[in-house]
C-alpha cells in the first residue's frame, strides 16, 4: 500500500458524517492520482463565482440542482 500525501498544504480535521449546507472542506482520491489526496467544495461553484465562493454559496443553493431549471438558471 502506497503513502498518501496531501497535494494542497492545509490542516485536516477529520469528519465522521459531512452535510452539504454547512460548507465544510471534503477530502477526495482522483481516480488517475490514487496516491494524493485533495481538498475539495461540496456543491457546484459556477465559473462566475470564483472571486467570491463564500458569497455564492449563501445566496445560491446548488446543491438540490434538478435538471429541469438547467436551462432557465443563470447559475448552470
Amino acid at each position: 500500500m502506497t503513502r498518501k500525501s496531501f497535494q494542497v498544504p492545509f490542516e485536516y480535521k477529520p469528519y465522521y458524517r459531512a452535510n452539504g449546507f454547512t460548507h465544510p472542506n471534503l477530502y477526495i482520491i482522483k481516480m488517475d492520482e490514487p496516491e494524493n489526496i485533495y481538498s475539495a467544495l461540496w456543491g457546484l461553484i459556477p465559473e462566475f463565482a470564483m472571486a467570491d465562493i463564500p458569497g455564492v454559496q449563501k445566496k445560491y443553493n446548488t446543491l438540490n440542482a434538478k435538471s429541469e431549471a438547467i436551462l432557465t438558471s443563470n447559475t448552470y
